[in-house]
């Protein structure tokens, strides 16, 4: 089982927590507890956690889906705050090289630990999507989709085989467009249970992915928790 909880987003969905542009997504299983990406602010991740019962001094693992700063600017801090943390960067000349002893640029298809993974860049653009592989199917963390969401989501059903996901979450990056319809249908071949579009994604993208794909798509927001 994981428990997955939006600690930095847009938008607030419970009293207490502050928004910003930026993500930072929360993972724990029974031998993790890992950062997908940090956000803009130490000091207002930190204090959103708080808020919410989470304490991150025991985060043993980071994964930055890429180095801009809404995803990554907190980083340095989070490093001094918990220097015993792994690290997992996108392989990329725009990846900054931190002197820290447990920091890896990953390059490809990468275990994190049982059943989590990470995709590595896409050669589009240096950006890495996680995936946990749930007992009932993949369910895909996604920082902005730089490379294309279907993109994204056809590098996890490769590397895993599989014929559907349990769902995606996270920035879209994506309006009403082209690009939207194709993801679309794309998903819809995939019958997830679960779409959490977030932070970059607008809000007609939002009200289109509901009309086509109905009641699994749930808005994000910071205090939204999930169990898989």
């Amino acid at each position: 089982m994981y428990e997955i909880l939006f600690l930095v987003d847009n938008s607030e969905l419970v009293e207490g927590v502050k928004s910003t542009w930026g993500l930072s997504i929360l993972v724990k299983s029974p031998s993790e507890k890992l950062l997908f990406d940090v956000g803009p602010s130490f000091s207002l991740l930190t204090a959103n956690a708080s808020k919410l019962g989470e304490d991150l001094s025991d985060v043993n693992t980071v994964v930055i889906s890429h180095m801009h700063s809404d995803h990554a600017g907190a980083l340095k801090a989070f490093i001094d705050f918990n220097p015993a943390v792994r690290i997992f960067l996108p392989a990329s000349p725009l990846s900054p090289h931190y002197f820290h002893a447990n920091l890896t640029y990953v390059k490809g298809w990468l275990a994190l630990s049982e059943g989590i993974h990470v995709t590595g860049p896409f050669p589009s653009f240096p950006e890495q999507a996680l995936a946990i592989l749930s007992r009932r199917g993949p369910f895909i963390l996604v920082g902005c989709s730089h490379p294309g969401l279907t993109s994204i989501l056809k590098k996890v059903v490769e590397e895993t085989g599989v014929s559907g996901i349990l769902g995606v979450a996270g920035g879209f990056h994506v309006s009403v467009s082209k690009e939207l319809l194709i993801a679309a249908e794309y998903l819809k071949t995939l019958s997830p249970s679960i779409v959490v579009p977030s932070h970059c994604t607008s809000q007609g993208a939002i009200d289109y992915l509901k009309s086509e794909l109905g009641e699994c798509v749930v808005k994000g927001g910071v205090g939204l928790r999930l169990t898989i």
